[in-house]
């Protein structure tokens, strides 16, 4: 028999934000933490549970301590290194990096450019490639800083955890830029073309490639095939096939829009599916 010991770092990615607990129901639908939107539904959860289930002489315990709106570095709402001091001898999984992009502070206000208006074709795309006019300089600067914030973060992570017990998640793909682009987006009809293409090029491809590289480099396991595993299910798809949540579909299902653009259900037990193999494989003994 042996004990081991899961914790599960990051953002809202990690932390399960758009897969709440309670479904349509008062607040607090996370029941896990409110404070921090952390859902049992979290991939990393769901994985921790699927090791626990499958060996039995293992015993399992999981630190879910990933907080929507972290941060590698302490400029954002939450930063990851405040929450975990102790040493951790068995494994991390690590979600994190797309807050550092700034990708939110773009997406919220140019998404709603459009809202109540009644525009012609080309307009909406005219509107918010404005919008992110104003903010595409900032985003193109914490982009390039990425990996100056990944080094920093490698000292302090690996203090607390084994190299060789690191994993390094890819991101979920929410607007399957790796297929050939929709033209309306079923689920998110004020995306426009150039929004959808703004975020592919400047946020989605370099981030995925950063978090890749970054893995390789520190020695970190890379969980991949995330990204590969949602296209055709991101937020343009119809209801029935979408894993990542809608605008609308946030403000159904948690009572707000934080969710929005976050896997749902479905997307984090997928995350799950492709995960478990990869990290249950490093913790046979």
């Amino acid at each position: 028999y042996r004990d081991v010991v899961i914790a599960s770092l990051g953002d809202s990615a990690a932390s399960g934000q758009g897969a709440p607990e309670r479904l349509r129901q008062p607040k607090p639908v996370f029941t896990a933490s409110s404070d921090c939107n952390r859902s049992g539904w979290a991939a990393s959860a769901q994985i921790a549970l699927r090791i626990q289930s499958s060996t039995p002489e293992t015993t399992v315990h999981f630190w879910h301590l990933a907080c929507s709106g972290a941060h590698i570095t302490g400029d954002g709402n939450n930063d990851w290194r405040t929450r975990s001091t102790q040493p951790l001898d068995s494994g991390g999984m690590l979600t994190v990096g797309a807050n550092d992009t700034h990708w939110a502070t773009v997406v919220q206000p140019c998404l709603a450019v459009g809202l109540g208006a009644i525009l012609l074709p080309g307009q909406l795309d005219a509107l918010q490639a404005a919008c992110i006019a104003g903010y595409r300089a900032k985003v193109q600067r914490a982009v390039n800083a990425l990996p100056a914030h990944f080094d920093k973060l490698r000292g302090p992570l690996e203090a607390l955890v084994p190299r060789q017990n690191i994993y390094l998640s890819e991101y979920f793909d929410p607007l399957d830029s790796l297929t050939p682009p929709v033209g309306i987006c079923v689920g998110e009809i004020f995306a426009s073309h150039y929004l959808r293409l703004y975020a592919d090029v400047a946020v989605e491809f370099p981030l995925q490639d950063i978090v890749r590289t970054r893995a390789a480099a520190y020695g970190w396991h890379f969980v991949g095939g995330i990204r590969a595993a949602f296209q055709r299910h991101g937020i343009c798809q119809l209801e029935r096939v979408r894993w990542t949540n809608s605008v609308s579909d946030s403000k159904r299902d948690q009572g707000d829009i934080d969710g929005s653009w976050h896997a749902n259900r479905t997307g984090q037990l997928v995350m799950a599916d492709v995960g478990y193999p990869q990290i249950a494989a490093g913790l046979r003994p």
